[in-house]
């Protein structure tokens, strides 16, 4: 099983934290697809466990987003759990973690613990 928190799985145009595209590809674009998690989803896909924060200024949700879609659409067991700052009109938090910041947030860590023992670990 995975647990992934705000991830860069996806390094597609609009989905992406573009630093850490040109840091994984050196600029080569024809590695976008290649490291786009959400486009190798397939039978044997570990069961994931997502948290992200709805407007994160960093790593945009929808690569999370696309994610969850892809294993919905082939029935790969996953959670998805969606923080927002409701004290917040504009951007939120990146790299919320296990700090205070962002309250309804520290949820996830019981949220992934549960998810990983319906599992068996």
């Amino acid at each position: 099983s995975l647990v992934l928190g705000y991830p860069v799985v996806s390094l597609l145009n609009g989905q992406t934290h573009a630093s850490s595209r040109q840091t994984f590809t050196k600029g080569d674009a024809s590695l976008y697809e290649e490291y786009s998690a959400q486009l190798h989803v397939e039978e044997g896909f570990p069961a994931t466990y997502l948290f992200h924060e709805v407007k994160d200024p960093s790593v945009p949700i929808v690569g999370s987003e696309k994610l969850a879609e892809a294993m919905e659409f082939l029935d790969i067991p996953y959670r998805f759990d969606r923080f927002k700052d409701e004290a917040s009109e504009e951007v939120s938090l990146h790299g919320f973690g296990v700090t205070r910041l962002l309250p309804e947030a520290s949820a996830w860590m019981e949220n992934a613990t549960s998810f990983l023992k319906e599992r068996g670990f």
